[in-house]
């Protein structure tokens, strides 16, 4: 499996990683913008103390410092690489010094009825062509995903474990406004080898939702016999709202 990866250079240390990676594990530097927060833990923990004495102006400066020290101190961080209704492929970064056991991995999905209102009002092939839909755009499911086999993430190393799709809910009511942005998110979870605990969420871009077809997603959700006329219902919505 790791020999299919794409792989790229560190952006910092210039050494081959896989093309997913968030961290370097060479280097540990972040592969994206963070890598500039070049702020130290000791100077972090002073600034938020000053700040805090400057009053609630700078709570907003204060919620970035602190999410900061959060990121320094995350030992276990994942990035998706695969993800649809079926199965979910995940590069699995651990910076501890401790091996980490994956355990479960799950997401909280809005899916569009139909796909089309996931696209901007441009075509890009980045991330600007797409946007997130509304909440009365989608309905809501939980889905987990089980490990084709029990994956352990050495210390200071990388993996990539694969997941197949092992449970999709019935609609969930997630709360939020008909007219809120729709978003979506992954959480990953597992124990270390002196059995703490270490977990890792990432909201998913926009463009992933692609993947995820409302009425196959519909197919596997498990209503059960008592609630057979609620899926009928929902097919049906998804049927009506693809005709507009």
């Amino acid at each position: 499996m790791d020999d299919q990866i794409e792989r790229k250079l560190c952006v910092v240390c210039a050494e081959t990683i896989p093309k997913q990676a968030l961290i370097c594990v060479s280097c540990q530097s972040y592969q994206d913008w963070r890598r500039h927060l070049s702020i130290g833990n000791s100077s972090l923990a002073l600034i938020v103390a000053l700040l805090a004495v400057l009053g609630p102006a700078t709570s907003g400066v204060i919620s970035l410092l602190t999410w900061r020290e959060d990121a320094l101190t995350k030992k276990v961080e994942f990035a998706i690489a695969e993800l649809s209704q079926h199965m979910a492929t995940v590069l699995v970064s651990n910076r501890s010094d401790r091996a980490f056991i994956v355990s479960e991995f799950q997401c909280q999905l809005m899916i569009p009825f139909d796909r089309r209102d996931i696209f901007g009002v441009v075509e890009s092939a980045d991330d600007s062509g797409f946007r997130w839909p509304i909440k009365s755009q989608t309905f809501g499911v939980l889905a987990s995903f089980e490990a084709v086999q029990p994956q352990v993430v050495w210390a200071q190393s990388q993996a990539t474990v694969v997941f197949i799709s092992d449970y999709i809910s019935p609609p969930l009511e997630f709360g939020g406004a008909p007219e809120m942005q729709a978003s979506s998110l992954c959480y990953m979870s597992g124990k270390t080898d002196s059995n703490g605990e270490e977990a890792d969420g990432q909201l998913l871009r926009p463009r992933d939702l692609l993947a995820f077809d409302a009425l196959e997603v519909i197919e596997r959700m498990d209503f059960g016999t008592e609630r057979a006329e609620e899926k009928e219902a929902l097919v049906s919505r998804v049927v009506n709202e693809r005709e507009q």
